[in-house]
């Protein structure tokens, strides 16, 4: 460790906070007993936002999330146009212990949707009577009364159908000893939904002082990326449905990344910083480990960045690292235990080399050094690390 660091604090909630800024939803993972279920609850509830709640099981299937009558997941969407509709907040969705169902089946085509800039372009609910029966349903029971926004916005749906409101988000909960599921969950749950750690600690990030700033290469994708959703979303919101929602809670709800000025942005994204040179530095450790970083932890970073522009960047960094890149580890275990058992240790080596650099990046005591020590933990044969 260096002489000199530069020491900040952040908990899992605050860093949970920037994620959900960001656009992103999240699933919370840790031990038994940490508190995964109460957080989730909190950040939502201190939003003044109502939720619908779901425990994952074996036999979970889509339709008992999407069904419009029962569904959980569509209930929470349903409920959030309908609360619109009279200037209420919205209703988020929170999956608990979401590894104990078959996570690919039953979130379905709602994967695609857990990106905020695909919402504008698909329908998640179809149209029909049904639907339009249901929305109308539920603004009696949110609002007291149907009133003429609801009115247009029940014949849409019974045309159209109802897309993913901007402001809807799912809050996971995954428990630290079942994290074997990951494998079967896929990265496109992972990075749709990043998995912040939580544990009972206060997490101290320590970055070497002498670290020197790294001008990204790969970050114009995702600083073109940032750009482009501040230009787009803005003018996607004028059409139907959200053009039939009073134009406060439009404002108030359905602005991602709002209020946020490109070109204050801008030089935020592509300036020299610390934030790029850890999370440069780590990747490249993940990529001697078969993990390929691609574009979208990139573009994922930029908005972190653009939605938390007064939080420091070593904070971000500790949180991408944690959250977006850690729990790829996962998917070296399979090979980790082969070589193993022929007595190789090309990837434990690996493993203890991209240990060493969090701890010397962010500190031991930091969020990302906690996760990596724990997905190493599962991963590699006691002793062996």
């Amino acid at each position: 460790m260096h002489s000199k660091v530069r020491a900040y604090q952040v908990t899992t909630r605050e860093a949970a906070e920037y994620l959900l800024r960001a656009d992103k939803s999240l699933c919370l993972v840790g031990p038994p007993g940490s508190g995964k279920t109460r957080l989730a609850v909190l950040l939502a509830e201190e939003r003044g936002y109502d939720y619908e709640f779901v425990t994952g099981r074996e036999d979970l299937n889509y339709s008992d999330l999407m069904d419009v009558e029962e569904g959980a997941l569509a209930r929470s969407v349903i409920r959030t146009w309908a609360r619109y509709t009279c200037g209420k907040t919205p209703v988020w969705f929170i999956f608990d212990e979401v590894n104990r169902a078959r996570v690919e089946v039953v979130l379905g085509e709602v994967f695609t949707l857990l990106d905020v800039d695909h919402r504008v372009r698909f329908t998640l609910l179809r149209p029909s009577e049904e639907l339009a029966r249901v929305l109308r349903e539920s603004v009696r029971e949110e609002c007291g009364s149907l009133n003429p926004v609801a009115e247009k916005l029940a014949e849409y749906a019974s045309r159209r159908g109802l897309p993913m409101p901007l402001a809807w988000r799912m809050i996971a909960t995954m428990n630290l000893l079942d994290m074997g599921h990951l494998y079967r969950i896929g990265y496109a749950f992972a990075r749709r939904a990043p998995l912040l750690p939580v544990t009972s600690l206060g997490h101290i990030v320590e970055v070497p002082e002498d670290l020197e700033p790294a001008r990204p290469g790969r970050t114009d994708i995702c600083a073109e990326s940032v750009r482009s959703t501040l230009a787009d979303l803005p003018k996607a919101v004028r059409r139907e449905p959200w053009s039939l929602l009073p134009r406060n809670v439009v404002a108030r709800f359905e602005a991602p990344l709002a209020p946020l000025d490109t070109e204050r942005i801008a030089p935020h994204l592509t300036a020299p910083s610390r934030l790029w040179a850890i999370v440069e530095e780590v990747s490249r450790h993940f990529e001697r480990l078969g993990l390929l970083v691609g574009p979208a932890l990139y573009v994922d970073a930029c908005r972190l960045l653009a939605a938390n522009l007064a939080v420091p960047h070593e904070l971000l960094a500790d949180v991408i690292v944690a959250s977006l890149l850690a729990p790829q580890l996962t998917f070296v275990a399979p090979r980790a235990r082969l070589e193993t058992a022929l007595g190789h240790t090309y990837t434990i080596q690996a493993l203890q080399e991209l240990l060493g650099v969090t701890e010397k990046l962010l500190g031991p005591k930091s969020l990302s050094s906690w996760a990596v020590r724990a997905y190493v933990a599962q991963i590699a044969p006691i002793g062996s690390v």
